[in-house]
């Protein structure tokens, strides 16, 4: 199949750095609210997309705000 043709749910393509930063501004908030189900749900959609250091970052991430991550 042709990558280009696939649908953003079914994107298997590596996170870009732009969505990561999107992604790492939505699980701040929703960590800084007490709202770690929903940071674990979107670390959950995404993991498989982000590389090695995209990872590590969110970890510290979640480090900072003392809430497990849950691979």
């Amino acid at each position: 199949t042709d990558s280009a043709a696939v649908s953003s749910i079914g994107n298997t393509s590596a996170l870009s750095s732009t969505a990561a930063e999107s992604l790492e501004r939505a699980m701040t908030n929703y960590l800084k609210s007490g709202n770690g189900t929903q940071a674990d749900t979107l670390l959950q959609q995404y993991k498989s997309r982000m590389t090695p250091a995209q990872k590590s970052r969110f970890e510290a991430l979640f480090a900072a705000w003392e809430h497990p991550v849950h691979w």
